[in-house]
């Protein structure tokens, strides 16, 4: 028989890799080791170091400034009505704005309220030419009474007329 090559021995690889990592390990704590203890050797053989100082000045004052930008929200609101009714012509302040009691809001539009003051003083003017034309008429009734050419009771009634007439008038 020819003698083969000869076997090899069966690897352990996780065996080897925990040896590896072993030595790795020991290497760098000899290294660090090495190091820690020179340094007060090369510490000892340097010059010393030069510091400077500085003193800082301030060059302008410091405010405490704050600009924001936001909306501020009442926590209560206040309603507003007028007295009289009528179409706003002019506003007087802005919403936000601080008012005391008193003070002037609004002016209202005064054209609806004159053309109205026009109307009534047109129905009173009406209402005095319809109490004297009744009153007229009572006095006609009353001529025409005495003499017998006109009834009682429609006399009366022209009567009742005017005096309603005038009761409407005030």
């Amino acid at each position: 028989m020819t003698p083969g090559p000869p076997s090899m021995p069966a690897l352990n690889f996780p065996a080897l890799w925990r040896s590896f990592t072993t030595l790795k390990n020991s290497l760098h704590r000899l290294v660090l080791i090495l190091l820690f203890s020179t340094m007060p050797l090369l510490a000892e053989n340097s010059p010393p170091a030069l510091v400077e100082t500085a003193t800082a000045q301030l060059k302008k004052e410091l405010t405490t400034e704050l600009k924001l930008t936001g909306t501020i929200v009442s926590q209560r609101r206040a309603g507003i009505s007028s007295r009289a009714e009528g179409l706003v012509e002019d506003v007087m302040v802005d919403a936000g704005s601080h008012v005391e009691k008193g003070d002037l809001l609004l002016t209202l539009d005064t054209r609806l309220a004159e053309l109205d003051l026009e109307l009534i003083h047109a129905l009173i003017a009406t209402s005095e030419v319809q109490v004297a034309d009744a009153n007229r008429e009572r006095e006609e009734v009353m001529g025409l009474i005495e003499s017998g050419a006109f009834a009682k009771s429609e006399a009366a009634s022209r009567v009742a007329n005017a005096q309603i007439k005038e009761a409407e008038l005030h």
